[in-house]
């Protein structure tokens, strides 16, 4: 076996170097052409076709090879730089490229593990790689949504939901999961472009969702009871049937949001909300006082939509989705 791994060893290296030698030969062949030959042919054509009847001095028919040999050296000079350089962008990319896919693999696996400070450390990863590279972000987006949606669904029958006066702030209790969020509605990740993810029947009571661009999202069902969504962007986003109740909505966009059944009782500030165009019905719950009419929004008497906390069989539409 020896025997033949070294002879099987020894051919390749035979082939190499043929093959090396094979190029350096034809590479200096060539350049003997260009430089030894061809200014006299290149000369003496020229000449031909300018009919020159007597041939020229010596000096001169060698002063005009000197200077077609100066031309031909500065031309194989630029094409030679020009491969250069070709071929270095070209290993860089190839080097970029695997170093991204190992940064991807080695944040999928960190994602993956049981220790939370580990699978922070893999999200905040994905999020890098997402920002840096295009072809991954959609799978990087869908991981994340997938994980929101596995580790907070408020109908978990093997977890059933805590009450709300007993939670903690959702960077608190669970700090990967507003980690994701954090990643799925950043400017790092979207970086203007058009992300949509499903989170419906998800849990995020008293999560943070300040400046977040929820934007296209379908969110039906979720529960956002007393989440911080100041400024954030919701435009057409898909709130149907959600619970906003005690969330704090100061400027936030809900602009052709759904709202048809969405209970936003006591939700703070939602007079500085911008909700032209947002879709309700008759099982919107609003606060008390509130004129959703001089806001602009839509009462889709038509459209009966589900009574709020209701699992309804599916989202009948996603708005801007």
């Amino acid at each position: 076996m020896a025997y033949i791994l070294a002879t099987g060893l020894l051919k390749g290296q035979v082939l190499w170097w043929f093959l090396a030698a094979l190029l350096v030969s034809c590479a200096l062949l060539f350049f003997i052409l260009v430089i030894f030959v061809a200014p006299a042919i290149i000369v003496d054509r020229s000449l031909r076709k300018q009919g020159a009847q007597t041939p020229i001095a010596a000096p001169e028919h060698l002063k005009a090879q000197n200077d077609v040999r100066t031309v031909l050296v500065q031309a194989l000079g630029m094409i030679f730089f020009a491969a250069t350089a070709f071929f270095t962008w070209q290993q860089f990319r190839q080097a970029k490229e695997e170093q991204l896919t190992s940064r991807f693999t080695m944040a999928v696996e960190q994602f993956g593990r049981y220790e939370v400070d580990v699978r922070l450390g893999g999200i905040h990863a994905l999020t890098r790689i997402a920002r840096d590279s295009e072809s991954d972000r959609e799978a990087i987006v869908d991981m994340l949504s997938a994980f929101v949606r596995k580790n907070s669904n408020y109908n978990d029958p093997d977890s059933p939901p805590k009450p709300l006066d007993s939670l903690r702030a959702l960077e608190l209790r669970d700090p990967d999961l507003q980690a994701a969020m954090d990643a799925l509605t950043g400017e790092a990740l979207r970086n203007g472009n058009d992300i949509h993810f499903i989170l419906d029947e998800v849990d995020l009571r008293r999560a943070d969702l300040d400046d977040a661009n929820l934007e296209g999202a379908s969110l039906a069902r979720a529960h956002l009871e007393d989440a911080r969504l100041v400024n954030a962007h919701l435009e057409g986003v898909n709130l149907e049937g959600a619970n906003l109740e005690g969330a704090n909505l100061e400027g936030a966009n809900l602009e052709g949001a759904n709202l048809e059944g969405a209970n936003l009782e006591g939700a703070k500030n939602l007079t500085t909300a911008r909700l032209k165009g947002a879709h309700a019905n008759k099982y919107t719950k609003w606060p008390n006082s509130f004129n959703w009419g001089a806001a602009g929004v839509i009462m889709d008497e038509a459209l009966v939509g589900p009574e709020p906390h209701k699992k309804a069989e599916a989202p009948r539409r996603l708005v801007g989705g």
